[in-house]
Order: C-alpha cells, then sequence, then structure tokens
C-alpha cells in the first residue's frame, strides 16, 4: 500500500510531460480568408509561400511571396529549409493544393501555418493587389 502513492505521482508526472512534449509538437492551422490573409501576410516576420507551378506564379503572386512548387518531388526537402517557427503562410490556386501540402508541413513540424481560404482565386475575387 505504502508504494501506491509514488507510482502514482511518477504516472502523473510522466503523463504530463508527454502531453507538454506532444503540445509543443503540434502545428497550430488556420484558414484565413483573402483580406485576413493580407493581413497576415504583412507582417514581416511570417514566411509566405506560392506553391503553385512556376507559370502561375509569372502570371501574378502576392507581393512578397517565395514559390516552391507542390508538384515538384523535391517539396519536402524545399519546406525543410525554411524556419520553422515562424508563421508559414501557403496558398495555391484554388485551396486545394495547399490541403495536400499541409500535410507535409504538419509532418515537418511548423510552428503555424495560414492557408489562405480559396487560394489566389479567391484574392483576386477581393480586387486585392498582385505582383508581376
Amino acid at each position: 500500500m505504502m508504494y501506491k502513492k509514488p507510482r502514482i505521482m511518477i504516472f502523473v508526472l510522466f503523463t504530463l510531460i508527454t502531453t507538454f512534449v506532444y503540445a509543443q509538437s503540434v502545428t497550430k492551422v488556420r484558414y484565413l480568408s483573402s483580406l485576413d490573409f493580407q493581413k497576415e501576410s504583412l507582417i514581416t516576420n511570417n514566411t509566405l509561400i506560392d506553391i503553385r507551378t512556376p507559370e502561375e506564379f509569372a502570371s501574378g503572386h502576392l507581393k512578397g511571396a517565395k514559390i516552391i512548387d507542390f508538384r515538384q518531388g523535391d517539396f519536402a526537402n524545399q519546406i525543410k529549409k525554411l524556419n520553422h517557427k515562424q508563421t508559414t503562410l501557403i496558398y495555391c490556386r484554388s485551396g486545394h493544393r495547399t490541403e495536400s501540402a499541409r500535410v507535409e508541413f504538419e509532418k515537418q513540424n511548423f510552428k503555424e501555418i495560414v492557408i489562405l481560404k480559396g487560394g489566389i482565386q479567391s484574392w483576386n475575387s477581393a480586387n486585392l493587389p498582385m505582383k508581376y
């Protein structure tokens, strides 16, 4: 009987530590409208990634965006080079590729991912500025 308290305390401590470590490795994901995404993209410590093809990027992109083509075979290696501790904003044409890309960002334990709902199409529908 006198050994139960230390065992319970060890179990509780182990559970707390495990929960804390897991919480630190979970990627926070947010989905923003075009206007909210625009505000978030203006924050200087954030990383803005366009995951479309080079041809799509050349047809117009967001100011300050870096292109990392999701369809290229080295996508995972390319995003590995990014700062995982910064908030990373990603967008594509319509939002479908960002959902697939989100999985890779989560696998690599990025701190926070912000996704443009509806992709560049929603951005254009809101008549927000593009860079050519």
